[in-house]
């Protein structure tokens, strides 16, 4: 029983999350506005940069020095996406857009 309980919550939960980012992403961007965007990569270009410190370096190369990571934040959540998951919420949105 608990492992069914399990994977249950597995298979909603993700189901869940991915409703909630599309209602978000469709909160911020208007059918006229996205249906102008070619491509998901002119989309992906539109969407926020973020940027992270992926490693601290300051014990090996002193202090001040520390890896970034810059990327798209495609779904909004304040994290660096990447380019497949990115093509992935394009094409849900743009699904979503055509019907509606």
């Amino acid at each position: 029983m608990k492992f069914i309980v399990m994977l249950l919550s597995i298979l909603i939960f993700p189901a869940l999350a991915a409703d909630e980012v599309l209602q978000r992403l469709m909160s911020i961007t208007d059918k006229q506005t996205f249906l102008q965007y070619k491509e998901n990569v002119d989309w992906i270009e539109q969407s926020p940069k973020v940027t992270y410190i992926s490693q601290d370096n300051r014990d090996v190369f002193g202090n001040g020095s520390f890896t970034t990571v810059t990327g798209y934040d495609c779904d909004r959540d304040g994290k660096v996406d990447d380019p497949p998951k990115c093509a992935i919420l394009f094409e849900l949105l743009q699904k979503h857009y055509q019907k509606h």
